[in-house]
Parts: structure tokens; C-alpha cells; sequence
């Protein structure tokens, strides 16, 4: 026909847009793993401490403010609360973002 043809911009743009889309699927489906991952981080049961000394286990969601419970070491942390009696340490990584155990 006698003028420039210019079809790599069309093409290129497209290209860019499919590749954009593809990283943002990607990017969702990996955050919500993440999501997946944090949410399984949680305990489902709690040692609730009972007033002759020994302990019962019942859900997390079970325990209400005032309770107390019992955290053996190398147990995560089910609820929100005070040290009441004791000592140990917490792996505190999961809530500060830390790769490794602060």
C-alpha cells in the first residue's frame, strides 16, 4: 500500500498487558497462601488451668477473659493475656515479621 506498517506497538502493548495480568493473578493467589499459612499458625485448643491444679483442653474460642491457662514451652500462644505465674520464652518471629526466632 505504500505506507509504514506498525504493528509491534499494538503487539507490544498487548503483551505487556497479558504479562501485567499474569503477575497480578500470580501475586493474589500467593497472598492468599500466605493467608492460608498465617491463619494455621493459630492454635485451635488452649490448656485451660482448672482450681485443683491439673489442666483441661478445650478450644481457644472457649476461653474468656479471666481464665487462666496453662503454656507448656514450645507451645504457641492461643489467646491475648498476662504472665501470671512462671517464666518462659515466646517466639515473638511470627508477630514482629523476624525470619529468624527473636
Amino acid at each position: 500500500l505504500g505506507w509504514k506498517t506498525f504493528f509491534e506497538e499494538p503487539a507490544m502493548l498487548l503483551g505487556f498487558v497479558l504479562i501485567g495480568r499474569a503477575l497480578e493473578e500470580r501475586a493474589k493467589l500467593q497472598a492468599s497462601a500466605d493467608m492460608v499459612a498465617l491463619q494455621e499458625l493459630v492454635p485451635t485448643r488452649a490448656r485451660l488451668a482448672l482450681k485443683t491444679g491439673g489442666y483441661t483442653e478445650v478450644p481457644a474460642e472457649a476461653v474468656g477473659a479471666g481464665d487462666l491457662i496453662t503454656v507448656l514451652p514450645g507451645d504457641r500462644v492461643p489467646v491475648d493475656g498476662v504472665v501470671t505465674s512462671g517464666r518462659s520464652s515466646v517466639n515473638e518471629a511470627a508477630l514482629t515479621g523476624e525470619p529468624l526466632p527473636v
